[in-house]
């Protein structure tokens, strides 16, 4: 599962990733803090499921 983490907080983000990957151990988290990495990272590499 890929997960992505969208705070302009970085230490928001990587609490926020730290609980969801204790929960689901083998979650790839994507972090980002801004609508341009955000655009990166749904473009780029394996897809997010945005059901």
């Amino acid at each position: 599962m890929r997960a992505i983490f969208i705070d302009d907080d970085a230490d928001s983000r990587a609490l926020a990733a730290r609980a969801v990957i204790r929960e689901f151990p083998g979650t790839e988290a994507v972090e980002v803090a801004d609508l341009e990495a955000l655009q990166v990272a749904l473009d780029a590499g394996p897809r997010f499921d945005r059901d």
